[in-house]
């Protein structure tokens, strides 16, 4: 039953990377086609590292 949840879990999260992926407008092209490799083919260590080292990869919008 526990590992059942905790698949659960991690198939929400993978999902959710993936639709925050979508949604995120990189720098350039190719490091969103490496994210994303790098997401589908190892989702735990692809979220985790997405979500740590985005925030340096992506075009803020700034409205001021």
């Amino acid at each position: 039953m526990f590992i059942q949840i905790l698949i659960g879990i991690s198939i929400a999260v993978w999902i959710w990377t993936l639709m925050d992926f979508y949604e995120t407008k990189f720098k350039k092209l190719n490091q969103k086609i490496v994210w994303l490799l790098l997401v589908l083919f190892f989702p735990l260590l692809g979220t985790i590292f997405y979500f740590r080292y985005k925030k340096d990869l992506i075009i803020r919008d700034t409205l001021e």
